[in-house]
């Protein structure tokens, strides 16, 4: 499998899931969608169901849209895989349930399910297989999301690869900082919520759990 030329194992380590991750970053700067500092992905208010955009998802020939908390099933995120002639490639949805920055995380864990578990965006495989068929429905739940299974784990840690970088994270993670402006602070700097900084520290190891 190749991810704009990076070829992915399928098995998924935390440095492929990293190098996935870098991948897709580098190649939205090299398009000058994301800038080499964060926050890597942003998207306009959800507070109400209809279109909403996303620069990052548009790019990568997506659309983004919110739905009803029922629609969603209680859920976190659906993503799409969408037939050939619809003029995107795939659709992911969120709940307007959830928070601003909760759906940043969330966006970015769908964007992981879809390069590293549907395969795209190639010829061959799932992705061709949903693509030049009737499409594909995947919804996440609230339980699978907590990385009980391996792809959720795996989507979980694309997520956070792609928004908060080690190097960047240890760039702006130093005591000075939290000190300073705590962990509110850098969350704000990655555009994510209080938690996602949190945990990702802990399994960087810049702190304790």
């Amino acid at each position: 499998m190749y991810l704009f030329g990076l070829r992915l194992s399928m098995a998924y380590t935390k440095d492929t899931i990293s190098n996935a991750a870098q991948s897709v970053r580098d190649y939205l700067i090299q398009k000058n969608v994301i800038s080499t500092e964060p926050p890597y992905l942003t998207l306009n208010s959800t507070s109400e169901a209809g279109n909403v955009s996303c620069p990052v998802v548009e790019a990568l020939g997506g659309r983004l849209n919110v739905i009803s908390p029922w629609e969603a099933n209680w859920g976190d995120g659906i993503i799409k895989i969408l037939p050939k002639g619809q003029g995107h490639s795939f659709e992911i949805l969120l709940p307007t349930s959830t928070s601003p920055k909760r759906d940043v995380f969330t966006v970015s864990h769908e964007l992981g399910h879809l390069f590293l578990h549907f395969e795209y965006p190639s010829e061959t495989g799932k992705w061709k297989e949903f693509s030049e068929g009737d499409g594909f429905e995947f919804k996440d739940s609230v339980m699978f999301r907590s990385g009980v299974n391996s792809s959720e784990y795996e989507a979980n840690e694309f997520a956070a690869s792609f928004l908060m970088p080690k190097q960047k994270f240890d760039e702006v993670v130093t005591v000075e900082e939290i000190s300073k402006n705590g962990f509110d602070g850098i969350a704000d700097r990655f555009g994510v919520s209080f938690d996602a900084v949190k945990t990702r520290g802990a399994f960087l190891g810049n702190w304790n759990w």
